[in-house]
């Protein structure tokens, strides 16, 4: 997971664990998310501290699985 002010990016392994349909409709219904490549899950947004990317990138994980 890379995390930046302006995007975070969830770079996923070949034998990833999370449903491809579950990215799929996150994708769908939340126009900030973003399929870049076929490995990667772009989310952009406006994080300008640690502890608002720490919370987002929890918040993730927790719609991944």
């Amino acid at each position: 997971i890379d995390a930046a002010d302006t995007a975070i990016i969830v770079h996923f392994a070949q034998n990833t664990v999370v449903e491809p349909m579950k990215i799929i409709k996150l994708i769908q219904s939340k126009k900030n998310y973003k399929l870049q490549g076929q490995d990667k899950l772009r989310i952009d947004g406006n994080w300008p501290d640690n502890a608002m990317r720490t919370a987002r990138i929890s918040e993730l994980l927790r719609e991944l699985v």
